[in-house]
């Protein structure tokens, strides 16, 4: 079974992931989602550089590593799709449920690329998440007259970069290079998001950033949080918690921002608790599953 280290670890990713969103939706309320992706990262790659300089060699090794082309590239392309998405009108509950149908692809990349026995508990927490998400997305317009074909598209491809990305690191981290170095991978990760994100904001926005002092607070708390904190976080935890217990674990991210909200007065209905009680549930079934990665 995994470590406790590992089990925290992947909170500390899911805290840091579910906070994104509240930090995220506070920026693009000044800035462009393009620009705002490159920012995240690109600052961030320029913070963790100075630590990087006695793993120059090893940085070089991962470089020429097919596998950490494939992460990195691969959370670019899932955030730039969701963006994109979200941006042709898809209404907001069907996004989210879009973007994490992940979920249901996890199990069968991990099978094929990492050899992962896909047990009759993932099937049952796979259900119940989905019932869990359906549950919390419910009051959600599903069938706006605009909904737009080419929308849905980038979301479910959004779905199936988050997929490769959760495998692949899996892969990386429990067969390729057991001895790890999660740091020097999270700075290559780092730099090839901001090249992926660069090329959107430059193509779609022509990176344009407004002097603005609470764009930067948001920034700086999205760097540190759930970039920096939570990226490192989550490489740590992978080594030990299988691809596909990871997948539905970090569902659970979604209900961050739902509690915090209740914390500052905001109400929800009945079917949104509901939900977050399914995700819990689901969380208590992967717990359960001997760990095959190991």
């Amino acid at each position: 079974m995994a470590s406790v280290r590992s089990y925290g670890a992947i909170a500390i990713a899911i805290f840091g992931w579910g906070l994104s969103t509240i930090f995220i939706e506070q920026g693009l309320r000044i800035i462009g989602p393009y620009t705002f992706l490159f920012l995240r990262f690109f600052i961030s790659f320029i913070v963790v550089t100075p630590f990087m300089k006695n793993k120059k060699d090893i940085i070089i090794k991962m470089i020429n590593n097919k596998w950490v082309w494939m992460i990195g590239v691969s959370e670019a392309i899932g955030l730039t799709l969701q963006y994109m998405g979200q941006e042709k009108l898809v209404p907001p509950g069907l996004s989210s449920l879009l973007s994490l149908i992940f979920l249901i692809i996890v199990p069968f990349l991990s099978f094929i690329v990492l050899k992962e026995t896909i047990h009759l508990k993932h099937f049952i927490a796979i259900i119940i998440g989905i019932i869990g998400v359906i549950a919390i997305t419910s009051d959600q317009n599903f069938s706006g007259k605009n909904l737009s074909t080419i929308g849905v598209i980038f979301l479910l491809l959004s779905a199936f970069s988050y997929a490769v990305y959760i495998v692949t690191t899996s892969r990386y981290s429990t067969v390729e290079n057991k001895e790890l170095d999660i740091f020097a991978l999270f700075y290559i990760v780092l730099l090839i998001i901001s090249i992926v994100s660069f090329s959107f904001g430059l193509f779609f926005e022509h990176l344009f950033v407004p002097m603005n002092n609470e764009l930067f607070m948001w920034l700086i708390l999205l760097i540190i949080f759930s970039t920096i904190i939570a990226f490192i976080a989550y490489f740590e935890a992978l080594k030990e918690i299988s691809a596909n217990s990871a997948s539905i674990l970090l569902l659970f991210q979604m209900t961050i921002p739902f509690t915090i909200e209740f914390i500052l007065g905001t109400r929800y209905n009945f079917k949104v608790w509901v939900g977050i009680l399914f995700l819990l549930l689901s969380m208590i079934i992967v717990l359960s599953i001997k760990n095959d990665s190991k």
